[in-house]
């Protein structure tokens, strides 16, 4: 298994132990169903093409899909799209500008987790994808790393966003009060 396989394993595993918990929380009892890292021709297409990682089976019978990016250790409360790569290839943010202007598929929520460096515990941001994108085009604050950059958008600047402790029992704490703008 190369780094990039592994690192996709730890942060589904990361994804599982913490995120799939806030999220059924905020959608209210919801199914969550990850997709990232599955082998089969309709999830890679998703993936590859709407910047769709998972599947929100609501209550009601409707679906929605998520976008989910894990990071492990400083919480820096926002979320990051990725703007651009040293390799060339579309970013979730051209992915979902292009679904946007056309019409096609797209993540109706961004989800991001921070995972404490003793990893027992994770803060969970939830948002519209289109209130992520939307702040993200008009205050285009960037992030880099080595191979990326990112547009951030903090948590206190939306409007939507719900945020979650969840500790590794799956205990679930909306504290979406300590993140408010007002």
């Amino acid at each position: 298994m190369d780094k990039l396989q592994s690192d996709a394993a730890k942060s589904l595993q990361f994804f599982q132990k913490f995120s799939v918990h806030a999220m059924k929380k905020c959608f209210g009892g919801a199914q969550i169903v990850p997709i990232e890292g599955r082998e089969d021709a309709a999830t890679k297409l998703l993936d590859i093409f709407a910047a769709i990682d998972g599947l929100i089976v609501n209550v009601n019978g409707t679906i929605d899909f998520y976008s989910n990016r894990v990071q492990v250790g400083k919480n820096y409360e926002s979320f990051s799209l990725r703007r651009s790569r040293l390799s060339g290839k579309a970013t979730e943010f051209e992915k979902m500008q292009q679904a946007r202007r056309t019409g096609g598929a797209m993540p109706q929520f961004t989800v991001q987790a921070f995972v404490d460096s003793d990893e027992q515990s994770a803060t969970v941001g939830i948002a519209p994808t289109l209130d992520v994108l939307d702040y993200a085009e008009h205050n285009p604050e960037i992030r880099a790393t080595t191979n990326a950059t990112f547009f951030v958008a903090p948590w206190r600047e939306l409007a939507r966003v719900k945020v979650y402790r969840v500790d590794a029992s799956g205990y679930v704490e909306e504290i979406t009060d300590e993140y408010s703008s007002t």
